[in-house]
């Protein structure tokens, strides 16, 4: 073997290496991703399922010391309107806080579609 031989299976390794630590790291931040998404949106979950209960205790409690059947009403339209937009909120907020190198591996914009995918990765798990 000459020394451009030598050289050129030098480079060639280092390539391969560089290539392969490459596909390994995406393949291993994937999963760090999923896992770490996954058990965010259970605990926002968790927390907008505590406020709505928060809510409803607070309409009972209310309603017992007489408010109207109005004022309960709009009471209502209120605080859906306030937890909506925390909710996309929340979101928005999470999505901008992840690092950009995670940004490609989001699949939701908004609520409804966290909640979906997350719907959908707990089905997977449990195959």
């Amino acid at each position: 073997m000459d020394f451009y031989e030598s050289l050129m299976w030098f480079f060639g390794g280092a390539l391969f290496y560089k290539v392969i630590t490459y596909v390994l790291a995406l393949g291993n931040g994937y999963i760090l991703f999923t896992r770490l998404d996954t058990l965010t949106l259970n605990m926002l979950r968790a927390a907008s399922t505590d406020i709505e209960m928060s809510f409803k205790i607070k309409y009972k409690q209310l309603k017992a010391e007489g408010a109207s059947k109005e004022a309960l009403k709009l009471l209502r339209k209120k605080d859906a309107a306030t937890l909506a937009l925390w909710r996309d909120g929340v979101i928005i907020n999470l999505i901008g806080s992840m690092p950009r190198y995670f940004h490609k591996f989001v699949q939701y914009t908004n609520w409804d579609e966290a909640q979906r995918v997350l719907r959908q990765r707990m089905e997977d798990k449990k195959r």
